[in-house]
């Protein structure tokens, strides 16, 4: 399988309203991952790790508002599927 298969990205955005005196109108995130399996005569794994970073266009100066976070998951089958 090619080494780009996994990668993936996304992008969101969305309105937001922190009340009275707070002119932040707005909340922006992009993700980007990457997707491997792992796969054996007795393992059948997906491990999925990445990173958001999340911006608040607008927030006012000195605030601490945008963040970054990271990500991962496992995912086993669990029973036979049909």
């Amino acid at each position: 399988a090619p080494l780009l298969s996994g990668l993936h990205a996304d992008a969101w955005a969305s309105s937001i309203d922190f009340g009275d005196g707070d002119p932040t109108d707005a909340e922006l995130s992009a993700t980007l991952g990457y997707e491997f399996v792992l796969q054996g005569a007795t393992l059948d794994l997906a491990l999925d790790l990445g990173a958001t970073y999340i911006v608040y266009p607008g927030a006012p100066r000195g605030g601490s508002y945008d963040y970054a976070e990271i990500y991962g998951a496992v995912t086993a089958p669990v029973g036979p599927g049909e």
